[in-house]
């Protein structure tokens, strides 16, 4: 058993629901980064939505040649991902950062406010499966891992954060919102129009992140968060 699991992983990099299942008891490592390794199962994880999302949605054959080459590129980009939230996970740990239940509950409940997880449960359940294969559990995972790369980030990145006081200290001085987001906005989409969507937002909007969302609506007109 052993080495037909370690052949299906290691030689012919199997995907399949029986290979992952294994991987979810028996953790064999597919990379290491630092001194930790990085596991099979997270790989996986990452993997099968991608395959999953194109296989049912756009119809994608990852046995033709095209497909060959698009799921090169996916395996790269998941082994990517996986290890960059394996770091994540070291930075997060040596900083003792941690994202609670209450934390990823929070989310949900903000993401549910905005009508982006579905009208109900059940609606939300079968999106989930029909395009990521996903359960309610791999999205809350999910979520977990992005809230604490987030964390990670406000926590390390000192110098984004000195420069965003800074700008915020020349608004409340009585700096112009426009000339200052022009100079200094990482918002693409906005930056030429210092700022401005140029859209009516509404709280259901999918363009546009849900804590932006939310920061907006609780804002009054001339008020900055």
């Amino acid at each position: 058993f052993s080495t037909l699991t370690l052949l299906a992983l290691y030689k012919f990099q199997s995907t399949s629901t029986f290979t992952y299942r294994v991987t979810q008891v028996i953790p064999f490592p597919v990379a290491k980064t630092g001194s930790s390794f990085v596991y099979y199962e997270n790989y996986l994880f990452e993997l099968r939505r991608y395959m999953h999302y194109y296989e049912s949605q756009q119809g994608t054959d990852f046995n033709s040649e095209a497909g060959k080459a698009q799921l090169a590129d996916f395996k790269k980009r998941a082994l990517d991902n996986v290890i960059a939230d394996a770091q994540v996970k070291q930075l997060a740990k040596e900083h003792d950062i941690t994202v609670s239940q209450a934390e990823i509950e929070a989310q949900m409940n903000l993401l549910r406010s905005q009508n982006r997880l579905g009208t109900n449960d059940q609606v939300f359940e079968d999106v989930l499966k029909e395009f990521w294969g996903w359960s309610v559990s791999d999205f809350r995972r999910e979520l977990q891992s992005e809230l604490l790369a987030q964390k990670v980030v406000a926590t390390l990145d000192t110098e984004a954060r000195s420069r965003a006081d800074s700008v915020l200290a020349q608004l409340q001085a009585g700096g112009d919102f426009a000339t200052l987001a022009a100079e200094y906005s990482d918002e693409a989409s906005t930056k030429a129009n210092g700022g401005e969507y140029g859209i009516d937002i509404q709280r259901t909007n999918r363009d546009i992140s849900p804590q932006i969302i939310d920061a907006l609506f609780q804002l009054q007109p001339g008020e900055i968060s």
